[in-house]
């Protein structure tokens, strides 16, 4: 539920689609799984620093000008028999900036990790979506993508006010791609959320996802985004009455 909520949040909070998809392949570098995620964090870490610049800034006339965003991000690790232990990150990058950032990760990757970073070993895919639509089915076929490890016992559990406790499971509802054979993993952390969209960030604006009010059928629709939008409008439209399907605070 962590990955799903927070990328429901980080489209109904901040308009942001995850367009950037990272893949590290820390087999390739020599680490081991531990060395692996603490060096993951030091990344992310730089890297929001780095996509930050510009941020803010509405002097166009300046030389090599180039507009920052903030990042949000998931990530989970994996562990499979061809690739080894590796990550998935999902991000937003502005599309100007990918190839920029490309080139940054792997100069950050070498400097934190001490080695040459092969071709295989960091990938950045972005993702050509023109459409709104479009952009939304990327961003949940990614998310769909990387849940396909998900434990097949996994739940979801509702308290009904005259049915009592709901059940149901989680692969049903979400439909992650098929399980691949994976190695064992140290006991640890198998995935995270940037602050930006993490629980504290979702309790703080009284944010329920779709996963969270078990309505199945809305899970990838991105009205996220469409409820920022009325939000938005609403705000500048005083008669406007507006109730946000998300918001479930005072």
């Amino acid at each position: 539920m962590k990955v799903y909520n927070a990328m429901a949040f980080s489209m109904w909070a901040h308009g942001a689609v995850m367009n950037t998809h990272l893949i590290i392949l820390w087999a390739d570098f020599g680490l081991d799984e531990l060395q692996a995620a603490r060096v993951l964090g030091l990344y992310l870490h730089e890297a929001r620093k780095w996509l930050a610049v510009g941020m803010g800034v509405r002097v166009r006339r300046i030389r090599n000008f180039r507009r920052g965003a903030e990042m949000h991000y998931v990530w989970v690790h994996e562990n499979d028999v061809n690739r080894g232990f590796h990550s998935h990150v999902l991000t937003n990058v502005p599309r100007e900036l990918q190839k920029q950032f490309d080139s940054w990760s792997r100069k950050c990757l070498a400097r934190l990790t001490k080695r040459h970073v092969h071709r295989r070993a960091f990938r950045l895919a972005p993702s050509y979506a023109k459409t709104k639509s479009d952009k939304v089915a990327r961003h949940w076929g990614w998310f769909r993508y990387l849940m396909k490890q998900l434990d097949p016992n996994a739940m979801i559990m509702q308290r009904h006010p005259v049915k009592g406790i709901l059940e149901w499971r989680l692969r049903d509802e979400l439909k992650p791609w098929h399980a691949r054979i994976s190695s064992l993993v140290p006991q640890m952390s198998l995935a995270g959320v940037s602050h930006s969209i993490g629980a504290k960030a979702q309790q703080a604006a009284c944010f329920r996802s779709m996963l969270s009010q078990a309505n199945f059928a809305q899970l990838y629709s991105g009205e996220e985004l469409e409820d920022l939008q009325n939000m938005e409008l609403s705000r500048e439209l005083p008669t406007m009455d507006y109730r946000s399907k998300f918001y479930f605070g005072p």
